[in-house]
């Protein structure tokens, strides 16, 4: 792995931490909205930007999850490493999405797998 460990774990930190930040951030938005006391209309609307939020929340709990496993796979000395045909990772994606799994073949071959069965 040709990238500097220390900094991509400073970058995966930050990240989760501004993950986590964000997290809490849309619950209070839901809390705010579900502490109105609205009208007829106002009701579904504030159902709609419920739904929003908590999409949103769900999409950013994946994200986390991801940054989780990326600490551990650095932990593992495993980072860097396609989980799929263990090849390296390039490295501007790493720097891009640290997070990341899988380089870009195996992903597209995941992503062309999973719409065949969608």
């Amino acid at each position: 792995m040709t990238l500097n460990a220390l900094n991509i774990k400073t970058t995966i930190s930050t990240q989760l931490t501004n993950t986590e930040n964000s997290i809490l951030a849309k619950l209070q938005e839901i809390k705010t909205i579900s502490n109105m006391s609205p009208d007829n209309t106002e009701v579904a609307e504030s159902n709609i930007e419920r739904a929003k939020i908590t999409s949103e929340i769900t999409r950013l709990n994946h994200r986390k999850v991801q940054l989780v496993k990326a600490n551990l796979r650095i932990k593992n000395d495993q980072y860097g490493d396609c989980q799929e045909c263990g090849n390296e990772i390039a490295a501007k994606r790493l720097m891009k999405h640290p997070e990341s799994e899988f380089c870009v073949e195996c992903l597209s071959d995941i992503e062309k797998r999973n719409k065949q069965y969608a």
